[in-house]
């Protein structure tokens, strides 16, 4: 915090996040969202498939949407 001081960078950052907090809030809404559609639709289809198995449960689909 003591080097935003003497950074005008790190200041426009700073104003930055706080006036766009209702647009990132928004944008986290909507990956949550597309998360929770997606991830289980991941698994029942490789389930389906009958192939060899990525996703052993829908936790590791849940997995594999957040860190993809």
């Amino acid at each position: 915090m003591r080097l935003a001081r003497h950074s005008l960078g790190l200041q426009t950052l700073g104003l930055t996040v706080r006036r766009c907090t209702r647009e990132f809030g928004l944008l986290l809404l909507f990956l949550c969202v597309a998360m929770a559609l997606f991830s289980p639709l991941v698994y029942l289809a490789e389930s389906e498939l009958g192939a060899k198995q990525e996703f052993t449960s829908v936790p590791t689909s849940y997995w594999w949407a957040v860190i993809s």
